[in-house]
């Protein structure tokens, strides 16, 4: 009888540990940023030395995100964002019933801007990528 109970217990123990084992898998998976931004203006024209994009971030409504850094890439060369306005880089923000949020960044003054040229917003789910070229074209640059 004793042997009887020693092996119940060891049993018990061992189907406990065997049930507080994870089920799920948890390996890392990365997700797409849910963040996508569209350019809807350049303005090159003010008096500030900067050349600025104005962009409106789509997302799901009601969500939050941030924005920790700009780059602005063209020709090799890369320019850091000298301010953003409608949301502070490094923090969070949240996206209204609408689900835009128009922001608009301030890079150096650029003399010309070229086609092959693109905007990376560093945000807290990855990168999203604003590309010239294929909204130049719609982008009412003053």
């Amino acid at each position: 009888m004793k042997k009887f109970v020693i092996m119940a217990v060891f049993a018990l123990t061992a189907l406990s540990a065997l049930a507080q084992r994870q089920i799920c898998d948890t390996r890392y998976v990365k997700k797409e940023n849910p963040m996508k931004a569209v350019l809807c203006e350049i303005n090159n024209t003010n008096n500030q030395n900067a050349t600025r994009f104005i962009v409106d971030l789509v997302s799901v409504p009601n969500t939050s995100s941030r924005i920790d850094s700009a780059t602005w890439i063209a020709d090799g060369r890369r320019c850091l964002a000298n301010d953003i306005d409608g949301v502070d880089f490094q923090r969070y923000f949240q996206w209204e019933e609408d689900g835009v949020v128009r922001v608009e960044i301030d890079f150096p003054r650029l003399k010309r801007l070229p086609r092959n040229s693109r905007i990376v917003l560093h945000t807290v789910h990855g990168d999203c990528v604003v590309d010239m070229s294929q909204v130049s074209n719609d982008a009412k640059a003053k």
